[in-house]
């Protein structure tokens, strides 16, 4: 019988990027949930091996797959095609969920057909595309998701890949949400976002081309809409430290003219 839901991660570690000093922990807050899943961990050439690590320590209830370098789209293709779950969730593994997270999202799934993702936040809520357009939803680790949109991870890079990919699935279905939390994310000095910025430069451009794509498509937000997103889109530029200051004036004058469009 297949899983409920499949959880997908990829790794890794070498000498100069020791993140396999969180990774017991990350697996540890998968296999503790309490529901059936399946872990699913690709491990994408590091020194040593991860998978004999976890086993060292005990932990053996997990598929396992190798590759000889680090090549992200590559796991991604390996993690989506493999994935026996209804639902599937990804995960990072320097994070930790929070016992129980998993349940909840799953059980608002399975009660409403008619969504397709679930996640937790402050408030439970029937989430829309338009929701998602006007607040900048960034829903990734942790989110629950039926496994019929796997396929379409591979439309994205890896490197802005997850909020592509959910961006893309709420164009085509609701989302809803569970109050509570249900991770930890862990900020540290081998952390791409802590060393180069919001999603390493490379959102903010993909961002402008994303809303002009729904614009093209008909979606059109008030004005209370695009203050917000134009928040959202600066704290962002700000956030981006691998950016010339020449770069982000010029995606902000991208952003401006975007918004004359409506």
């Amino acid at each position: 019988m297949n899983p409920k839901i499949s959880v997908l991660m990829s790794t890794w570690h070498s000498p100069e990027h020791p993140r396999i000093q969180w990774l017991p922990e990350a697996v540890a807050s998968i296999l503790t949930q309490d529901v059936d899943l399946e872990l699913l961990i690709v491990d994408n050439g590091s020194t040593p091996e991860t998978s004999d690590y976890l086993k060292s320590l005990g932990y053996t209830r997990f598929r396992w797959w190798r590759l000889d370098e680090n090549n992200l789209p590559e796991a991604s293709r390996i993690l989506r095609e493999n994935a026996a779950g209804e639902y599937a969730t990804t995960m990072c593994d320097d994070d930790r969920l929070l016992p129980g997270a998993l349940r909840p999202c799953i059980e608002l799934l399975d009660a409403h057909p008619e969504a397709g993702v679930s996640w937790m936040e402050g408030a439970s809520r029937t989430v829309t595309f338009e929701d998602i357009f006007a607040h900048h939803q960034c829903p990734m680790m942790g989110t629950v998701f039926r496994s019929e949109y796997l396929p379409l991870m591979g439309n994205y890079n890896y490197v802005s890949g997850d909020w592509m990919f959910f961006v893309d699935v709420l164009s085509r279905t609701n989302a809803m949400t569970v109050t509570g939390r249900s991770l930890d994310i862990r900020f540290h000095g081998d952390s791409h976002t802590e060393s180069e910025g919001y999603g390493q430069g490379k959102f903010v451009a993909e961002h402008l081309i994303m809303w002009k794509q729904w614009l093209d498509q008909g979606y059109h937000p008030p004005a209370r809409s695009w203050e917000i997103m134009e928040t959202q889109f600066k704290w962002e530029l700000d956030y981006t430290r691998n950016m010339a200051q020449e770069r982000k004036d010029d995606l902000l004058r991208q952003f401006h003219a975007l918004r004359e469009i409506r």
